[in-house]
This record gives structure tokens, C-alpha cells and sequence, in this order.
């Protein structure tokens, strides 16, 4: 178990770097262009496993809430994949606002749930919880909402390591 609990944070360190990448993207490409959206796709599908080893990192002390705190952020994961999916390849027009409404309620909760109790529980280092808890916050102001996967990214970078190190 500790050797898959290993391999899942390496997933999620990996996750972390692939989401950081949409920020350049973005800067240099544009908010939407292929690059941006192609990271953005493949930093939702590694997350979304990474997350359960970032609930598996930390689950003797963390317990239910730690579990439904990643639970959320994987499952925010996959909504967010198949946002990131219909942006790419264009398949609809518009999600609907129900879902894009349940996806950023999934997302926020599961953020603010896996944050506090991680800052509780002191397995990870406290300052990428501190920044996985205040990224949604940056994402809303005009000039620094390209960096919002940046800081995300960097706290699943810290998770992932974390775990990697500890497990291997």
C-alpha cells in the first residue's frame, strides 16, 4: 500500500507540474488557446487520480473529512476534464450553468475542506495548503487570474512530493 500511495504522489507531483504549464500557455498563447487547454485536460485527468493519493498520504490522521476533501477534488477533477474537453474539441456550445454551478461548488468545497484539514493535521507542508486554500481567491481578481493554475499546481507539486518522498 505505501508503494501505490508512493506512485499515486508521484502522479499528483506530476499532475501539479502538467497544471502549472497552463500559465505560460496562456500568457504567451492566450486564456483558451490549444496549449493552455491540452495541459489544462491533462493536469484534470492526473489530478483526479493524484487526489486519491493525496487522500492516502495523509489518511491515518486526516480521517473522513480528509477522504471527502480529496473526494471532492477528484470528482471536481473529472467535472472540470470534461469542461476543459468540450472547450477543446468544441462539442457543444455552452455547458449548462447547472453543472458549471455544481463543478465550482465541487471544486471550492473540496479546496477548502482538503486545505484546512491538511493545515490540521501538519502532514504537508503548511504553506501549499495555505496556497491551495487561497488560489480559488486569486483566479477572481482581473490581472492575476492566469496565475490561478500556477498556484494550484505548485500545491499539488508540494503534496505529490511530499508523499513521493515519504513512500519510496
Amino acid at each position: 500500500m505505501a508503494r501505490i500511495t508512493g506512485w499515486l504522489g508521484f502522479i499528483a507531483l506530476l499532475a501539479g507540474a502538467v497544471r502549472m504549464l497552463m500559465t505560460p500557455a496562456s500568457l504567451i498563447w492566450g486564456t483558451d488557446s490549444l496549449p493552455e487547454l491540452a495541459a489544462g485536460y491533462a493536469g484534470c485527468v492526473l489530478m483526479a487520480i493524484g487526489s486519491i493519493g493525496l487522500m492516502l498520504g495523509q489518511s491515518q490522521k486526516a480521517g473522513i473529512w480528509g477522504f471527502i476533501g480529496s473526494l471532492l477534488m477528484a470528482v471536481g477533477n473529472i467535472f472540470t476534464s470534461s469542461l476543459v474537453w468540450t472547450t477543446l474539441f468544441k462539442t457543444i456550445t455552452e455547458p449548462s450553468q447547472t453543472f458549471l454551478m455544481i463543478n465550482n461548488i465541487v471544486m471550492l468545497l473540496g479546496f477548502v475542506i482538503f486545505s484546512l484539514i491538511s493545515i490540521r493535521v501538519n502532514v504537508y507542508p503548511r504553506w501549499a495548503s495555505i496556497l491551495l486554500l487561497v488560489s480559488p481567491l486569486i483566479s477572481m481578481i482581473p490581472m492575476f487570474g492566469d496565475y490561478f493554475a500556477l498556484m494550484w499546481g505548485l500545491a499539488y507539486v508540494a503534496f505529490g512530493y511530499q508523499i513521493w518522498k515519504a513512500r519510496t
